[in-house]
């Protein structure tokens, strides 16, 4: 009517628009895929440092209770030369006590049967009267349906004829306005989505190079985990010796049990 609307550039816009939001997806599944290997090293790491922690607290304990036995030990052999150098006759005087049980109390008297409660009586109930009332006939209002219908074309008619004269005030400069306002909004959206192409790449370059780090010493952790995993469950068998904790080759399993 105005002349034929050149959508070209907003076309443009929206594939450039479809095409950000494809590399945005792309990247965020790379960054997901770092974190969780990256989280994986984490927990290898995570276990090695506890049971490095628990190995510590048991040699500590096993340090005290050496201590404690020595003590023990310590006492025992003043107690016996004590003995030794006091004389071996040694008086123990018995004493017998004589008794029993004391006499449990009499039971108390009976108070005898109660008397039986009496019998309930009944009231003979009053029956609710019941008023009835006839309903009221409401005034029926008489509806023209001719006229409604003609108040209802009237009205139809008014509101097209409103909505072409909008329609024939749209000027091409509204539309031209129009046009440059949707323009704006696809190059602001594509501006947001390229900043967060560049934090994307940004965070992924980031992982990538603390995961090649984490790779480097997961072989370690992974060897010490080993060594701390045979190490515990053979510290809980009940004829182990406390002397392999503090040999010297305990130490030297790896550089992380400790």
């Amino acid at each position: 009517m105005f002349g034929k609307r050149d959508n070209g550039p907003i076309q443009d816009l929206q594939k450039k628009q479809a095409a950000l939001v494809e590399k945005i997806n792309l990247l965020q599944g790379e960054v997901r895929r770092l974190r969780e290997e990256i989280s994986k090293i984490e927990v290898t790491k995570g276990e090695v440092n506890s049971n490095k922690v628990a190995i510590e607290k048991a040699i500590k304990e096993i340090e005290g209770l050496q201590k404690g036995i020595k003590d023990e030990l310590g006492k025992l052999s003043r107690k016996t030369r004590e003995i030794k150098s006091s004389t071996p006759e040694l008086s123990s005087n018995t004493e017998t006590i004589t008794g029993g049980p004391p006499i449990p109390p009499p039971p108390p008297p009976s108070m005898g049967i109660p008397p039986p409660p009496p019998p309930p009586i009944f009231k003979k109930g009053v029956k609710p009267q019941v008023t009835s009332s006839k309903p009221t006939e409401s005034q029926k209002q008489t509806v023209d349906p001719k006229g409604a219908m003609l108040d209802q074309l009237k009205e139809g008619v008014k509101l097209k004829k409103s909505n072409e004269t909008e329609a024939r005030e749209r000027t091409e400069e509204q539309i031209e306005l129009e046009k440059r306002e949707e323009i704006q909004r696809y190059e602001k959206s594509i501006l947001t989505k390229e900043a967060e192409i560049e934090r994307l790449i940004a965070q992924v370059s980031d992982l990538s190079t603390k995961l090649e780090t984490a790779k480097v010493s997961q072989k370690e952790y992974q060897l010490a985990l080993q060594s701390q995993t045979e190490l515990i469950s053979s510290s809980v068998k009940p004829n182990l010796k406390i002397s392999p904790l503090r040999s010297p080759n305990f130490k030297k399993m790896s550089p992380f049990l400790f």
